[in-house]
């Protein structure tokens, strides 16, 4: 059973501008917003060429509204190989003015 606050690893299976969509172990479909894909304080305006289909993630589940049965889950690493890549690291900053 998926609760609140617990760590899974999925894969990413749909990806627009808003949401994207990761499939968790288990088989359960989570969503994941934009504004949930970076740290707190950061922000990005579209999950379009961060996050691509097949690319396997680590989530936090951070809620579930079983009335719609969603769940939603915040970004903590982008996982390539043995390595992980954490969402802070999914942008490169700007460069200088």
């Amino acid at each position: 059973m998926i609760e609140v606050g617990q760590r899974h690893a999925g894969r990413v299976t749909e990806v627009e501008p808003v949401w994207v969509t990761v499939e968790l172990e288990g088989g359960e479909r989570a969503k994941l917003h934009v504004t949930r894909i970076l740290p707190r304080g950061m922000r990005l305006h579209s999950a379009v060429g961060v996050l691509r289909v097949g690319d396997r993630v680590r989530v936090t589940v951070a809620e579930i509204d079983e009335q719609r049965g969603m769940i939603g889950v915040n970004l903590d690493a982008k996982l390539e190989g043995d390595d992980e890549i954490s969402s802070s690291q999914l942008i490169e900053p700007p460069g200088p003015s």
